[in-house]
C-alpha cells in the first residue's frame, strides 16, 4: 500500500514525494495520490492510485542518507527573496549548506551565512520556517533543505565563493534550483512574494 513518503522510479531513478492518500468524492469514491515531482518542475499532482503504482513502479526510500542536507536561510525584503549563484553555476540558491561534523543546524546556519554572504546571524533569533524536499540538479540526491528565517547585521555580499545575489521574484522562478522554485512557488501562493 502507497502511504506518505519518499519514492523512486525503479527504471528512470526519478524522485518523487507522495504527500497525501485518500479518497475521492462520491459516487466512485476512487483512491488517489497526491505526489510531488523531486525535480524539473517540482509542481504537486493528483492522479487515481491505481496510475500511481501502475506507472511509477515505485519503492518507498527508507534511509534518510539519500539526501543531500542542507541548512538555509530565508531573507525576504521588498517582496523579493534573496538567493546566491555560485562561481560556474547557472542556477541560484537559498544561502546556506551542509552541516560540519557535530554541527547544529544553527551553527551551521551561521557559519555558512557568513561565509557565502558576509553576515552575522544572530542565532537567538533564528527558527524554523519548514523543511523541504527536491532534486536540486539532476546529477545530485534528492536534496533536503532546512529553511530557517534570522536577523543578521551586515549587508548580504557576494563573498570570495559566490559569483552574485539576487533579490527575486516569481517571475525568476526558473532561474534557481529545484528545492528554490519549490519554496518560491509556496511563498508565491502565501502571498509573500510577487
Amino acid at each position: 500500500m502507497i502511504k506518505p513518503g519518499i519514492y523512486k522510479h525503479l527504471e528512470k531513478g526519478t524522485i518523487y514525494q507522495v504527500l497525501a492518500v485518500g479518497i475521492g468524492p462520491k459516487p466512485e469514491q476512487q483512491t488517489y495520490v497526491v505526489y510531488q515531482r523531486l525535480y524539473e518542475d517540482c509542481f504537486v499532482r493528483v492522479i487515481p492510485l491505481a496510475d500511481f503504482e501502475k506507472k511509477l513502479e515505485p519503492f518507498l526510500l527508507d534511509s534518510l542518507d539519500y539526501y543531500f542536507d542542507k541548512i538555509a536561510l530565508i531573507v525576504i525584503r521588498n517582496r523579493k527573496i534573496l538567493m546566491a549563484r555560485s562561481k560556474g553555476k547557472e542556477h541560484f540558491y537559498m544561502p546556506g549548506g551542509k552541516r560540519d561534523e557535530g554541527e547544529t543546524d544553527i551553527e551551521c546556519l551561521v557559519r555558512e551565512c557568513r561565509e557565502e554572504l558576509g553576515i552575522e546571524v544572530d542565532p537567538a533569533s533564528a527558527f524554523l520556517y519548514g523543511v523541504y524536499s527536491a532534486y536540486s540538479y539532476p546529477d545530485k540526491p534528492c536534496a533536503k533543505l532546512t529553511m530557517y528565517q534570522a536577523k543578521f547585521k551586515g549587508t548580504p555580499t557576494p563573498t570570495t565563493e559566490i559569483e552574485e545575489i539576487g533579490w527575486l521574484t516569481y517571475i525568476d522562478r526558473n532561474k534557481a534550483i529545484g528545492s528554490g522554485r519549490t519554496l518560491m512557488d509556496e511563498l508565491y501562493w502565501k502571498g509573500l512574494i510577487d
